[in-house]
């Protein structure tokens, strides 16, 4: 169990390139709409930078859709799943909602299990880095993301009206290279890769569940099967030694590139959808 923000996106990231890097690509291209919560903000860019950092790719290119216009083949995917569920009487627990989902298109869905052991604390990179925002445009702006591995500490962000610039989030950097009369004296690196430390895990413990849902959990009981019941048993006796964990939900106070939209809810597993999927 976990919550659904950033480090949950990220964390899912992660998983998905621990079961696909065996393919061997060096280049990594992600779509993602603009929810500011989960997708578009600066931990998604630090989580990119350290996978460079480890030399796990030569380029990153984070593509944000337009909005109206994001349809992908997985939205088909995402329909097919919410009628399947929704023809469904009872679902004891979260394996028969991830047999559903795999069942839900004719070509089935891959389904990845999230452990909680799985969920990584991105947002500690954060330490690592001096936040800088771009100065053109406001980084809620950016359609395009890309970094590469010979920029190391830069993002490069694009808007929709082609307007684009390097940021440079390297800790304790005071500006560009200095020049003299003959030469550009070039700037030595003095921050710590992103790799210097292994990434810690975002849950040490089991969260604690908000005392009204759980109260709604228990009066659905007597509806379940045997298989159900069971399950909401050991979630509540789980609960005697979880530990609360504080909503980080969005504010006009929250800069944008700090939101974590982080509810209150489960984020079990993810879906794997590509094209074939959804046929």
């Amino acid at each position: 169990m976990a919550m659904k923000g950033s480090n949950e996106i990220n964390s899912c990231l992660l998983k998905w390139i621990e079961l696909n890097k065996s393919d061997g690509f060096k280049d990594l291209v992600i779509f993602a709409d603009n929810c500011a919560g989960q997708n578009k903000n600066i931990y998604v860019i630090l989580n990119c930078l350290r996978l460079l950092h480890l030399g796990d790719f030569d380029s990153i290119k984070i593509e944000f859709m337009v909005a109206g216009h994001s349809y992908m083949p997985c939205d088909r995917a995402f329909g097919s799943i919410e009628n399947k569920i929704r023809k469904q009487s009872t679902i004891n627990n979260p394996d028969e909602y991830a047999t559903l989902i795999q069942t839900a298109t004719a070509g089935g869905i891959n389904v990845v299990r999230m452990a909680q052991e799985d969920f990584f604390d991105i947002k500690a990179l954060k330490s690592l880095i001096t936040l800088r925002r771009p100065k053109k445009f406001l980084f809620t702006d950016g359609r395009t993301f890309t970094l590469v591995k010979t920029k190391p500490w830069d993002y490069h962000i694009k808007n929709n009206k082609g307007s684009s610039e390097y940021v440079n989030l390297e800790k304790g950097r005071k500006g560009p290279p200095a020049k003299t009369k003959n030469k550009v004296k070039r700037h030595e690196p003095t921050a710590p890769l992103l790799t210097s430390d292994p990434l810690v895990r975002a849950y040490a413990n089991e969260i604690k569940i908000d005392e009204s849902k759980l109260e709604h959990l228990l009066q659905l009981r007597e509806f379940l099967h045997l298989p159900g019941k069971e399950w909401l048993d050991r979630l509540v006796a789980t609960q005697l030694t979880a530990v609360a964990v504080t909503d980080q939900a969005d504010s006009e106070e929250t800069p944008v590139l700090d939101n974590d939209n982080a509810q209150d809810e489960d984020l079990l597993f993810y879906v794997d959808v590509t094209p074939s999927d959804s046929t």
